[in-house]
């Protein structure tokens, strides 16, 4: 029997590496990585930028997995913890 965390859905963590800023939200094991990184935009109160990419909290890129489903990453065991981050683009003087 699922405890009630889970019959909630997962808790997912996104950190935006620009401000250091964490959101923490229920999500549902059908959504996509993409609905959650979009989710988690508005969590932070935060637009998406151009360059701006999704990874696990271990640096993992997760662009290939976007269209996967939090289920599908659970069961390919891809950022199992679902801890993300955000990172913006890579900047130069």
């Amino acid at each position: 029997m699922p405890n009630e965390q889970e019959s909630q859905g997962p808790v997912v963590e996104v950190l935006y590496l620009k401000t250091n800023e964490e959101a923490r939200f229920h999500a549902r094991w059908s959504e996509t990585l993409q609905q959650v990184w979009d989710q988690a935009y508005n969590e932070l109160g935060e637009a998406k930028h151009a360059g701006d990419t999704f990874e696990c909290q271990d640096g993992a890129k997760l662009d290939p997995y976007l269209t996967l489903t939090l289920e599908q990453l659970r069961e390919r065991k891809i950022c199992v913890n679902r801890k993300f981050q955000i990172r913006g683009p890579a900047g130069g003087a």
